[in-house]
This record gives C-alpha cells, sequence and structure tokens, in this order.
C-alpha cells in the first residue's frame, strides 16, 4: 500500500511539472485562429538569440492584412510578411528574443491587423550564463 501511495504521488508530480511546461492553447478571434498566444523558451543561454513564430489561420472570407507589431523592449525583435493573408490560409509574426541579460525574463509583443483586431503574445524564459548551464541540467 505504501508503495502505491508513493507511485501515485509520483505520477501526480511528475503529469503536473509537464503540463505545466506546455504552451499550446489556440486563441480565437472573430477573423482569426492563433495556434498559441505564449511560448516559453525555457533555459536559454545569454547572448544566444531565440525565436518563435506564432502562427495563426485567416477564418474570415476577407484577406487579413498585420497593420502593425509592437515589441514591448529594444531586446524583442519582431518580423512578419505585410502581404495580405487570404482567407483559411496560415500567417505569422517572428519574434526573436536577444538574451544579453541573464535572469527570467516575460516579454510581449503586440499585434494589430487591418480589421482593427489585435492580440499580445508573450514569451518567457530564463537567461543563464553559459558557466551555469552544467549546473542547471543537474
Amino acid at each position: 500500500m505504501k508503495h502505491a501511495l508513493l507511485l501515485l504521488i509520483f505520477f501526480i508530480i511528475h503529469t503536473s511539472a509537464f503540463s505545466q511546461t506546455s504552451s499550446t492553447k489556440a486563441v480565437k478571434t472573430a477573423a482569426i485562429d492563433w495556434v498559441s498566444d505564449s511560448h516559453d523558451f525555457g533555459i536559454v543561454m545569454q547572448n544566444n538569440p531565440v525565436q518563435f513564430q506564432f502562427e495563426f489561420v485567416n477564418k474570415s472570407n476577407k484577406p487579413l492584412v498585420i497593420a502593425n507589431v509592437k515589441a514591448g523592449c529594444s531586446c524583442t525583435k519582431v518580423a512578419f510578411s505585410p502581404q495580405p493573408v487570404l482567407p483559411f490560409l496560415r500567417g505569422g509574426v517572428t519574434v526573436t528574443f536577444l538574451a544579453h541579460t541573464s535572469g527570467i525574463f516575460s516579454k510581449s509583443v503586440t499585434v494589430i491587423f487591418d480589421n482593427k483586431e489585435k492580440i499580445v503574445l508573450n514569451i518567457s524564459g530564463e537567461v543563464i550564463q553559459e558557466s551555469l548551464k552544467d549546473k542547471k541540467k543537474k
């Protein structure tokens, strides 16, 4: 009985730890269906840029254009196509984080479309110095 209880506790802790790292919740608006509005990079090496592409589907019956994308700070760069995304096709915004300072980070990017819809996308993680890489793995 004691072993079964320990096994159950281990299973609960194990599954809850993995469920926290998942960031694949879909976000829907009237015309836009985002695959996810957040991404956790986990551990990032200092001075090593990382990037992630946020994807969406145009669910409207008209082409959509990304009118503007605003990064929350200078350590976050964005790239997107100015071309219209045709109905029921995919588009995306690529976010690059420049990991200059060590520590936990959380950054946001605001995407505004020509139909006035907007969404705030979030990235997060922890930047560590190269010398700490081996210590974090243990």
